[in-house]
């Protein structure tokens, strides 16, 4: 993995696909989904796989508006599709298999194979494979390995797999044209393949609208909590959010007793939540963010025991959901630094372990220490600079996934 993250951006990778044993079902409910064919243990790879079609993010793009740049994107990934679909009926029976939207049935193969003899491209089925199937690196978890700025594709293999907010399996991530897909607990044989296709944290009414993209409506735990509140409730929650977010991401609440109100909203609020308790526990989630910010205002007015407490009570936050293993790895390398900041040799030890695991799981055991060094490349020289060896803290861990 470690070439993978050494190539230059806007570049087809120089990488092999791979696939473990995995079978396409179909699932009550959910149209069809990609199973297990073997046992895979957490961290390893379940597959990677070079994009049919893809487009990268255009850094000299005129266009003033978001929207109109996902218009452009969605419009060049479309033409590129069709003419992939042109070029080989092996190209149209892996686009025209794929789940089109609701007015759209399945293809048999002979389907197929009669309308690419007649008219190859038909706009409006390939239209609806891109907006049911394409994929995003801005809405992957972890959208730092991805150097092109937001890289949007169509996987095939990938289209298969079904999304769940709570209980997904495996992680993904896109660098360049590429999309790895790697186990992130262990997944049993006959097991469906199960990622999120966005971070479970992001706001509702935004979760919401992607998943009407990829026609479907999630019914996971959290996502069915969010639906028994009333509008007004999500949308003061989504108003406390954005606005301190808007304010941390802006540089404005350096101060973090700015972070303490939002979280103090926040607390008042779900306290009028509809639902259980233990089910309000599960929505805990969309605090990770302003904990984040607590903990980094903390850190810079050097108040480590306060970071260290706002870090680990959002990686606790963290860890009901194995797509949030990038914010978890994070909050790990953060509680490392502060550990090494306050002179807690222990604790250091202890998240530097949590770190390997974490990059185990996230990019497989592989030169799992060389890919550390180069995603934390500042923090590793700051310990070396302090007379720490990181390697021999590192590789001391033996790690059990």
């Amino acid at each position: 993995m470690l070439q993978v993250f050494q190539s230059a951006p806007n570049q087809p990778l120089v990488y092999g696909e791979f696939e473990k044993a995995t079978k396409v079902l179909t699932v009550p409910g959910r149209g069809r989904g990609l199973f297990a064919d073997e046992e895979i243990s957490a961290g390893e790879l379940i597959l990677a796989s070079r994009a049919l079609a893809i487009v990268y993010n255009d850094d000299n793009s005129q266009l003033s508006s978001p929207l109109l740049t996902r218009v452009k994107r969605f419009r060049q990934l479309k033409e590129a599709v069709a003419e992939s679909v042109k070029q080989s009926l092996d190209s149209a029976l892996k686009v025209y298999q794929l789940h089109a939207g609701p007015k759209k049935n399945h293809l048999l193969d002979q389907e197929i194979e009669q309308k690419f003899s007649e008219t190859p491209i038909d706009a409006a089925r390939i239209e609806g494979v891109c907006l049911a199937n394409a994929l995003s690196s801005n809405e992957s978890p972890n959208r730092s390995a991805d150097k092109n700025g937001g890289s949007f594709g169509l996987w095939v293999r990938v289209s298969y797999i079904n999304h769940d907010c709570c209980d997904a399996n495996a992680t993904w991530m896109i660098v360049n044209d590429f999309i790895f897909v790697r186990a992130a607990k262990d997944i049993l044989r006959g097991s469906e393949i199960l990622i999120s296709y966005i971070d479970p944290h992001q706001m509702y009414f935004a979760k919401r609208e992607l998943f009407l993209k990829h026609d479907f409506i999630c019914k996971c735990k959290l996502c069915q909590i969010d639906a028994n509140e009333d509008h007004k409730f999500l949308r003061d929650r989504e108003n406390i959010l954005c606005k301190i977010i808007a304010q941390c991401e802006n540089g404005i609440a350096n101060n973090p007793e700015l972070v303490l109100l939002a979280l103090e909203e926040l607390d008042s609020l779900n306290s009028k939540s509809i639902n259980s308790e233990g089910e309000r526990s599960l929505s805990e989630v969309y605090k990770l963010k302003p904990l984040i910010f607590l903990g980094l205002a903390y850190y810079e007015s050097q108040n480590f025991i306060e970071a260290f407490r706002a870090f680990s009570e959002a990686f606790e936050v963290s860890r009901r959901f194995v797509q949030l293993n990038p914010a978890k790895l994070f909050l790990a390398v953060a509680m490392s630094r502060t550990a090494l900041r306050s002179g807690h040799q222990e604790e250091l030890r202890k998240w530097i372990g949590a770190c390997k695991r974490l990059v185990i799981l996230q990019y497989g055991k592989e030169d799992n220490y060389e890919i550390f060094c180069h995603l934390y490349t500042d923090f590793v020289k700051e310990m070396e600079s302090s007379g720490v060896s990181v390697r021999n803290i590192y590789e001391s861990h033996e790690v059990v996934m």
